[in-house]
């Protein structure tokens, strides 16, 4: 089960920019780009509600509208996976070892993404923040991924860039690394509970084929 912003995608810098483009249009400050960037892969009002804590839920979620008019026009389009994410991904996929997609995006937007990248036929399962009752760190998404794919939490690894993906996996009872090329670092990642931590695709891709050889795939 794989997260995407900055798991697969080096998707990070346009998230930010996104996020400023839309509170400086409601005139407010640009926030920094590192704060923005600690906290991608949680629900968008939850980001915006950092900003403006006493907007109104329909000023967010007009809010929330607006980024994703920006990000499907300006971002998408520039969206590239990580160097060596296409041939890990098509590795596992040949090694019989099934793919989900859990992310915070709407459904729609991460399918988008997908396409862009030509990797929307690798995945059996894609869950966005809008199909769960509960948002990352809470297990709901996940849980939904494996029941489309009919998988088991034993039999699964959960992959992420963030402390809340971790802490997704865990709470859904299956194993999880962290990747230390995203939004936080290896000691972060081990500091939430990650049972394995990664420094690069290649180690990854070594790490999963290696890890469907011993248990058997799928």
């Amino acid at each position: 089960m794989f997260d995407l912003d900055g798991t697969l995608t080096d998707s990070a810098p346009g998230i930010c920019a996104t996020v400023a483009s839309v509170l400086s249009e409601a005139g407010l400050p640009a926030p920094p780009e590192d704060e923005v960037r600690a906290m991608i892969g949680l629900p968008l009002g939850a980001i915006f509600a950092r900003y403006a804590p006493h907007a109104s839920a329909p000023t967010l979620d007009a809010w929330i509208g607006r980024f994703r008019v920006l990000y499907a026009q300006t971002v998408i389009p520039r969206t590239f996976l990580f160097p060596y994410a296409w041939s890990l991904l098509r590795a596992c996929r040949a090694a019989g070892i099934e793919l989900g997609l859990v992310t915070a995006k709407h459904t729609q937007v991460a399918r988008a993404v997908l396409a862009r990248c030509r990797i929307s036929a690798l995945f059996g399962s894609v869950v966005g923040g809008d199909r769960g009752a509960l948002p990352k760190p809470h297990p709901d998404l996940l849980l939904v991924a494996l029941d489309e794919l009919g998988v088991t939490p034993a039999a699964t690894l959960a992959v992420g860039d963030a402390d809340h993906d971790i802490q997704m996996g865990r709470a859904a009872g299956v194993a999880t690394c962290g990747v230390a090329w995203g939004v936080h670092g290896a000691e972060r990642l081990r500091a939430a509970g990650a049972d394995l931590v990664v420094h690069s695709p290649r180690e990854l891709r070594a790490l999963l084929l290696l890890r469907a050889s011993a248990n058997g795939s799928g």
